[in-house]
């Protein structure tokens, strides 16, 4: 004679682990997309401050090319035109770029077409990695401003010229741009 160490499992109970397995299966199916998502996002991010940190690299070498333009004497030799057709604006007599005051940029007005124009000067410097950059040279626009002189109780013309200097680059993206803007004082005999 034979004795039954176990019982049969009830009908409702058949098929249980299956159930949980599944259950199991699609919340680490669920795991695993939304990780694949997160690791996506975060490639994105990584490439959008790749471009803007192109584009900042681009528009400080313009911002150093316009000081080596200045300290050659460019601001001193080339005459300021109010339409900015030499290259140089005169910001005294109201140019057709201006900024806001020293220091400050508006740039509501200033698109692709300002900075396509004829007048915005181009990058003279090292050649940029070709590579790196969409458009391939930064632009900038130059102001001429006052002139402070050393000593105002004499008739001598010497002091320091103050220009602002606007310079605007592109990273790999087209849509990553940087635009900084710097005060450079030029001495003037």
């Amino acid at each position: 004679m034979f004795t039954r160490l176990s019982r049969p499992l009830p009908r409702a109970s058949r098929g249980v682990a299956l159930i949980t397995a599944l259950i199991l299966l699609l919340v680490l199916t669920l795991v695993g997309v939304a990780a694949m998502n997160t690791v996506s996002l975060e490639q994105n991010m990584a490439g959008n401050l790749r471009d803007q940190s192109l584009a900042l690299d681009a528009a400080e070498a313009g911002m150093r090319d316009a000081e080596i333009r200045l300290d050659a004497g460019f601001g001193m030799l080339t005459p300021a035109t109010v339409d900015c057709t030499s290259g140089l604006c005169d910001a005294e007599n109201g140019s057709q770029f201006t900024t806001a005051g020293f220091g400050r940029f508006e740039d509501t007005t200033h698109d692709e077409g300002f900075w396509a124009g004829v007048w915005v000067l181009g990058y003279t410097g090292t050649p940029l990695p070709a590579a790196s950059f969409s458009e391939p040279l930064p632009k900038y626009v130059i102001e001429k401003g006052e002139m402070i002189p050393f000593d105002l109780g004499t008739d001598t013309f010497s002091g320091r010229r103050y220009f602002t200097i606007t310079a605007r680059g592109k990273g790999g993206n087209p849509n990553s741009v940087a635009v900084v803007q710097a005060t450079f004082a030029a001495q003037e005999n």
